[in-house]
């Protein structure tokens, strides 16, 4: 791997994906109980997972998983139900990674 790639541990930049994985853990634990009609709650958590809203056009059932959420980019027509996802892109021509147990459905063509 190169340099390029690496983040020292005691790096200002490691500290701070630390404390955003933190942070997107905790809002994981809040989408993953909220009612399943809560389609305004799930939204907002969403947004603050992703840092952007959510597509229109995504459907996912928590429970949900993420490292940090960032750079988790989601194509239109996507369904996902029981997951945890890498960063990248999960829909046509996607480079994401899903956890094991991972279910999902790229529907259309």
């Amino acid at each position: 791997m190169s340099s390029d790639r690496l983040m020292r541990i005691h790096s200002a930049g490691f500290q701070a994906m630390a404390e955003r994985v933190l942070r997107v853990t905790e809002l994981t634990s809040r989408l993953n109980v909220l009612p399943f009609e809560d389609e305004a709650g799930k939204a907002e958590l969403f947004e603050q997972i992703l840092g952007r809203p959510l597509s229109t056009r995504v459907t996912i059932y928590p429970p949900f998983y993420t490292d940090h959420g960032l750079h988790l980019d989601l194509a239109e027509r996507v369904f996902i139900r029981i997951a945890a996802w890498k960063p990248g892109r999960l829909g046509p021509g996607g480079n994401a990674a899903p956890s094991p147990r991972c279910s999902s459905c790229v529907m259309g063509g």
